[in-house]
């Protein structure tokens, strides 16, 4: 049953592909040529990805850059071209300039492929550490590891969003030391997460099997710690979680059981909860972020114009309360008439998730407007110099948004108050360009390929070694790898930073690597 569970999935997600080509292909105003060959590149090295001997970070780059390049440019091409992506307003859509957008955004897929094919010539970490004494010792304090960690979670979940110390979009609310600030952020976006993956193993190698306390655990650390967030990715790293399962049942299920049943049931859970997060983090954002004003504002115009065959002028909903009032209950009356409208909102729910995916993703639209911003302006390695020269500053636009999009605009600089007005003091927002992007600063494709090739070889040797240091757990290899390759995905904000995400990752993967070679 199962089994037939992929081939309908893996069915479904190639007939989406062929649908939406055939919509874009034909809406694609450059050669279409560059799109047809823009498409076989992402699809095989989508395939190639799935092949014996690939890894988890090939794959989740490449998922990452499908949804925001492929998927996005397609879905906008097919079903929303009036209503284009943020960041691309500036491009000229000539033909020339989508030939070279397709170039452009095929390099990252080869580049990956390709270092991942040369990443398997590469003789390192062959081998892995086991440390049976690890397993022994938590057989012996499994219960009491696992209510400490559990009471660990509440603690730095309910602290965190009580005090704001972290939280998505918020500056802190409190001036902490460097060492607690720092201890939350790393528990909150990694720490738990590898904590529960080497659980997980512990309980593979001891029990040969995943019991429904550690299903449990592991999706209340997700759902608990997201909200405690304001994280509306609950989803993402929690898949990660899932899919290291699952490849490493495929591997070794000769010696350790996967209650199927169970595991697909949790899924499904995990995906309640998720859809109940968002419902839940929406509404404390909305609190959060924005002023009272503006979301009276809000509030108003969602009564206004949610139906646009009713309302079609703000005014006339603004004029009186009654006014008001008789418009709101005649649409009710007629959203309630399920037999004339069932039609009309199922395209309408439709319309909104493939309107999400296509705005939710950093992707094209980055490159596009760096590649306007290029019209008139030299492209060149200053460019990524400058970038790294950015600061924080929460009295401005980030440095990619302003120098690559606001540039074209009139008045841009006066864009930033005008913002503001409708924020909180402490809400603060910025504008991502994602990796490929960022290294398309210089304009020069050879180094946008050489950069990628680089990069994704580095990381996939360090994916090895994370597999080499921990007896090679394939779960914590796929949260790592699906950590890295979310936040090249979303590169780009104060990239000279970076070290301090990769510095706390690097520093937890020596850890492990210690403890499992000197733990006797």
């Amino acid at each position: 049953m199962y089994k037939y569970l992929i081939y309908f999935f893996t069915l479904f997600f190639f007939v989406g592909f062929l649908i939406i080509f055939c919509n874009s292909i034909i809406a694609f105003e450059g050669n279409k040529v560059f799109y047809f060959l823009f498409s076989v590149i992402v699809l095989s090295t989508l395939i190639f990805s799935f092949r014996q001997n690939s890894f988890f970070f090939e794959k989740y780059i490449l998922a990452y850059l499908f949804l925001g390049f492929w998927l996005k440019f397609s879905l906008y091409l097919a079903f929303f071209q009036n209503s284009i992506f943020g960041g691309a307003e500036n491009f000229e859509f000539t033909e020339k300039n989508l030939n070279h957008l397709m170039i452009t955004s095929s390099i990252p897929f080869l580049s990956i492929s390709t270092a991942s094919f040369l990443s398997n010539q590469i003789p390192f970490f062959k081998n892995y550490i086991y440390n049976k004494k690890i397993t022994d010792t938590y057989n012996k304090k499994r219960l009491t590891v696992i209510i400490l960690f559990f009471f660990i979670v509440v603690f730095i979940g309910l602290t965190n969003y009580q005090l704001g110390i972290y939280q998505k979009g918020l500056r802190s609310s409190y001036d902490l030391s460097f060492l607690i600030s720092g201890a939350y952020k790393w528990f909150l976006l990694m720490g738990s997460g590898i904590i529960i993956t080497i659980i997980i193993k512990l309980e593979l190698d001891s029990k040969k099997k995943i019991g429904s306390m550690i299903y449990f655990l592991m999706l209340f650390e997700s759902f608990f710690l997201n909200i405690s967030l304001l994280s509306r990715a609950m989803i993402f790293n929690l898949s990660s979680i899932f899919f290291g399962i699952y490849v490493g049942f495929l591997k070794y299920k000769k010696y350790i059981y996967l209650n199927k049943s169970s595991f697909f049931i949790t899924i499904i859970i995990s995906l309640l909860l998720f859809l109940l997060s968002n419902i839940f983090v929406n509404d404390l954002r909305q609190q959060k972020y924005f002023t009272k004003e503006f979301i009276l504002k809000e509030s108003l115009e969602d009564v206004c114009f949610k139906n646009e065959e009713l309302y079609t002028s703000k005014v006339q909903c603004e004029n009186t309360n009654k006014n008001l009032i008789e418009k709101k209950n005649e649409q009710m009356s007629l959203l309630n008439n399920k037999d004339a409208n069932i039609n009309q909102s199922f395209k309408l729910k439709l319309k909104k998730i493939a309107q999400l995916i296509y705005i939710r993703f950093v992707g094209i639209e980055s490159v596009m407007a760096v590649q306007a911003y290029g019209y008139n302006n030299d492209l060149n390695f200053g460019n990524l110099k400058e970038a790294f020269n950015e600061k924080i500053d929460y009295s401005d636009f980030n440095h990619y948004y302003k120098k690559y999009v606001l540039a074209f605009w009139e008045n841009g600089n006066q864009k930033f108050d005008l913002d503001k007005e409708s924020l909180q003091p402490l809400q603060y927002t910025i504008h991502l360009p994602g990796l490929v992007a960022f290294l398309f600063y210089p304009g020069s494709l050879p180094f946008l390929f050489g950069s990628m090739l680089f990069l994704s070889i580095l990381f996939i040797l360090l994916e090895k070694f994370v597999l080499f240091s921990s007896g090679n757990n394939l779960i914590l290899a796929s949260f790592i790898s699906h950590l890295i390759a979310y936040r090249l995905a979303h590169f780009g904000y104060v990239p000279s930073q970076s070290y301090l995400f990769f510095g706390s990752l690097i520093f937890s993967i020596c850890t492990i690597f210690i403890i499992f070679k000197f733990y006797k």
